[in-house]
C-alpha cells in the first residue's frame, strides 16, 4: 500500500476536482492528451494546451487523436530536424537513404505537419482538412 504525503493528497484531490468540473467532451480531450503526451502534467498546462489546440481547430478528443503525431522534448531547428528524420524512417523504412527525392521530401514535411512549441517542448500536428481551420 502506497501512502502519499498530505501535499500529494491535496494535489490529487485538486486535480480530481478540476477534472470533474470539466464537461465530458473536455474530459475526453484531457484523457487523449494524457495518453499521447508526457510533458503536460498539471491543470494549468492542460488548460493552456487545450487553448492552443483550439486555435488550430482541434477542439475534441477525436480531432486530437486524428491530428497529434509526435511530442519531442525541446524546441527549435534541432527538434524539427529530429522529427523530419523520425518521420522519414517511419515512412520509408529501409529505403530512407539519402537521395535527391528523399531530401526534397524531407524539406516539404512542414506542408503536412505543423509544430506547436509549448512549455519548452514541441508537438507535431498532422494537417487535416478545412474543418480544422488550417
Amino acid at each position: 500500500m502506497t501512502s502519499h504525503s498530505p501535499e500529494a493528497l491535496k494535489a490529487i484531490e485538486g486535480f480530481k476536482a478540476w477534472y470533474e468540473a470539466k464537461p465530458e467532451a473536455v474530459q475526453l480531450l484531457i484523457d487523449e492528451i494524457s495518453d499521447g503526451t508526457s510533458f503536460i502534467i498539471d491543470e494549468d498546462e492542460y488548460d493552456c494546451f487545450i487553448s492552443e489546440l483550439a486555435k488550430w481547430g482541434i477542439d475534441s478528443a477525436t480531432k486530437f487523436k486524428e491530428s497529434f503525431y509526435y511530442e519531442f522534448e525541446g524546441t527549435g531547428d534541432e527538434v524539427k530536424a529530429k522529427f523530419s528524420e523520425t518521420l522519414t524512417k517511419e515512412t520509408f523504412g529501409e529505403y530512407a537513404a539519402d537521395t535527391d527525392w528523399l531530401d526534397e521530401w524531407k524539406s516539404k514535411w512542414c506542408n503536412e505537419y505543423k509544430d506547436l512549441e509549448f512549455k519548452g517542448n514541441t508537438y507535431f500536428i498532422y494537417r487535416r482538412g478545412p474543418e480544422y481551420g488550417w
